[in-house]
């Protein structure tokens, strides 16, 4: 078997639309199979592709053809509702478990006023207008299989809709929880609105309860409108088996912020897709984030920032810490279309290898058609600093801790992007327990 010409799920898609909500001529049925046909038009990830020269998913093609059967996890419910306590103890919150939404586990009674966060199933059952238009203004992303493959195959995920004007105090919290009892894959598709003026806040959690091979699946839309700042965290803390691939699409308008930040510490394999499209003048993105890579992990970052109005700013921040034989993976685009004028784009990338046998590929891009624009980018990777090593053990500071110490600051660098204390100490705590277990 080749496989390059392997395109799994293909033959399955038949059988599972079966137990997909909005059966029949319903629009979302409508969509899926648009979205199947373009996905039977793709080739699976392979080097050869551009976009997937440093990620190649041909091993997976090859399991999840196989069919290789799941094996079903014991996962006790009262440890998955202590590992969701644990992260998120409390504010509203919405669990999915296994790619479905668990309304026991989630806490949506005290939303505040002008916040609606909902099931997408339960939308798509009724048909609900409003998701349908946030689906049809989605960022049209032709050229991504996984968001087709995602169009096609999901089931569930979460709507979140912030009413113009409304500031939301507490974080909203969404917990992803796979307990890898589907092995062929959970397809998670996410709604996201943020009206006029508004301002709020989201943390998501992906939390893997299996040391088993399963596949977690994601598209997430997200639409800031005029004036609006919504900040977006992201852990993601799959088992050591997984495959995580997550398409993040966001439209900023006039005036308004995206602030999005992922902390990427679990999976064997991992891929966050990041899009970001300015489309009016004034607007803002900020993505960052911070990779933690040891065994023979794969953690890929891969960002396109499109400048298509005058007068807006992007960054990006990365900080990424490498061990044994794991393998990271950067690449960030800038595009600054003809007339966006006064474009001030940035974009940093910063690699630590703890292990000579420890792999960083960085591909920093800049493609600019405007004459007045202020754009830079910049890569490194490198090892630790031997000197400030030397200078530490010269003040008693034994070899050990000297590492463990510079380890911690270069990654608190990364996390001080993140806005919101609570947030920042969290997940400076993850990256705490990812350096004392190495």
């Amino acid at each position: 078997m080749t496989t390059n010409n392997v395109l799994p799920f293909a033959d399955k898609i038949e059988t599972v639309k079966a137990s997909l909500p909005g059966r029949g001529g319903s629009a979302m049925a409508v969509r899926r199979a648009d979205a199947a046909d373009r996905y039977g038009q793709f080739e699976w990830p392979h080097r050869k592709i551009e976009a997937w020269k440093y990620t190649d998913l041909s091993r997976w093609a090859v399991a999840f053809a196989e069919g290789q059967a799941p094996v079903p996890q014991a996962v006790d419910r009262a440890d998955v509702a202590a590992r969701v306590d644990a992260v998120a103890p409390e504010g509203p919150r919405l669990v999915v478990v296994d790619g479905r939404f668990d309304p026991d586990l989630s806490r949506m009674d005290d939303l505040p006023q002008g916040v609606e966060l909902a099931s997408v199933a339960a939308l798509i059952e009724s048909d609900d207008s409003r998701l349908q238009d946030a689906l049809k203004a989605a960022i049209p992303a032709p050229g991504r299989i996984f968001v087709a493959l995602n169009e096609t195959l999901a089931g569930d995920g979460f709507f979140l809709d912030i009413a113009p004007e409304t500031v939301v105090e507490p974080v909203i919290s969404l917990c992803f929880v796979n307990t890898g009892a589907i092995a062929d894959g959970t397809h998670t598709r996410n709604v996201i609105r943020v009206g006029q003026n508004a301002a709020a806040a989201m943390c998501e959690y992906h939390l893997g309860m299996s040391d088993g091979r399963y596949f977690a699946d994601m598209l997430t839309d997200v639409s800031v409108a005029d004036g609006a700042k919504f900040r977006h965290y992201k852990l993601q803390d799959e088992g050591p088996g997984a495959l995580h691939i997550a398409n993040i699409l966001s439209r900023v308008g006039r005036d308004a912020t995206y602030d999005g930040f992922v902390l990427s510490a679990g999976a064997d394999t991992a891929r966050n897709d990041l899009y970001s499209l300015l489309e009016a003048s004034g607007g803002e993105t900020r993505l960052s984030g911070a990779y933690l890579g040891s065994g023979k992990q794969h953690l890929d970052t891969s960002i396109l920032v499109d400048h298509a109005a005058p007068d807006c700013i992007s960054r990006q921040v990365y900080k990424g810490v490498l061990d044994d034989q794991a393998r990271g993976v950067f690449q960030g685009k800038i595009i600054v279309r003809r007339d966006s004028q006064r474009t001030d784009g940035f974009q940093m990338n910063r690699g630590l290898l703890l292990s000579p046998r420890a792999e960083m590929n960085a591909k920093p891009e800049l493609e600019i058609y405007a004459d007045d624009v202020k754009c830079s980018h910049g890569s490194t990777v490198g090892e630790i600093d031997e000197e400030a090593l030397f200078y530490m053990q010269a003040r008693g500071i034994g070899l050990a801790e000297a590492r463990s110490l510079l380890i911690a600051a270069y990654v608190e660098e990364a996390i001080e992007e993140i806005e919101i204390s609570s947030i920042r100490k969290q997940f400076s705590e993850r990256a705490r327990l990812w350096m004392a277990a190495r």
